[in-house]
């Protein structure tokens, strides 16, 4: 475990946090307010209610890769809703939604739930990136039948938004809300509270201190795992030694930044 960061450094590094980070999102993410104002905007449904909403929540009981879901938001009409915020473009976007419709759907089938018992779910997928290139905010993903075109409902939905694209609509204008370090609109007045309050009061901030220690201490420790699973493997069949070597040295650097930036005591 990592020293804590000095307080002054930590609220240096808060004060740059934008809604799109992976350090401030399940912070704003564990807020039913937070989430049903942004899923009124995604979805388009001004009677939409957050009934309750689990940030970074862990599936329990899948079998094979676990699942950490950003925001798990169940609705007042009983859907069960994803929002996922991803800012890297070196993923396969698309196969992450499945798996994680997937998870959702196999943690509220109980054993004996008939199948059109199973809860409707929804992926709300937000990426930096327009990484499906169409030159739209918002793509909806459909099932079709491709013999006549009739879509077919099968209680799984994925919505992919992005916040590169500005077409000028509310979704759009949301989005650029998360690019923000500083959120101030009447449209969206729980977002722009909440970014406030994390970053401009005594309170908001010393949540912001812990939620960030916790983070740097998960980050660092996942980067430390691949340096060794690294060393111990030949990764790829095309990559040269020298290719592996330069990797595991990136990383090492990596760690060793984070852990000389950790060093300093609190209100140092």
């Amino acid at each position: 475990m990592l020293k804590r960061l000095s307080h002054s450094r930590t609220m240096e590094f808060v004060q740059k946090l934008r809604p799109i980070d992976n350090a401030f999102f399940p912070v704003l993410g564990q807020d039913p307010g937070v989430m049903e104002e942004i899923l009124r905007v995604i979805l388009n449904d001004d009677t939409l209610t957050v009934e309750k909403v689990i940030a970074e929540y862990t599936l329990p009981n899948l079998p094979g890769r676990g699942v950490r879901l950003d925001s798990f938001c169940e609705t007042g009409d009983g859907h069960r809703i994803n929002v996922e915020v991803q800012k890297a473009d070196d993923d396969d976007h698309i196969r992450r939604c499945r798996y994680n419709a997937a998870g959702m759907t196999w943690k509220e089938a109980e054993k004996g739930t008939r199948f059109k018992d199973l809860p409707d779910v929804c992926v709300v997928y937000i990426t930096e990136h327009d990484f499906l290139h169409g030159g739209r905010t918002v793509y909806h993903v459909d099932k079709i039948l491709r013999e006549n075109g009739s879509i077919i409902d099968d209680g799984s939905s994925v919505i992919y938004v992005n916040t590169a694209v500005n077409d000028g609509s509310a979704i759009s204008d949301l989005m650029q809300c998360f690019m923000q370090k500083t959120v101030n609109d009447p449209r969206f007045p729980r977002l722009s509270e909440r970014v406030h309050q994390y970053k401009n009061t005594e309170k908001g901030a010393a949540e912001m201190c812990e939620e960030l220690e916790r983070y740097i201490d998960e980050i660092t420790e996942e980067m430390q795992a691949k340096v060794v699973q690294l060393q111990a493997s030949n990764i790829e069949k095309n990559k040269t030694i020298s290719e592996k070597d330069k990797e595991i040295a990136r990383l090492n650097e990596l760690v060793a930044s984070l852990s000389k930036k950790n060093s300093r005591p609190v209100n140092s």
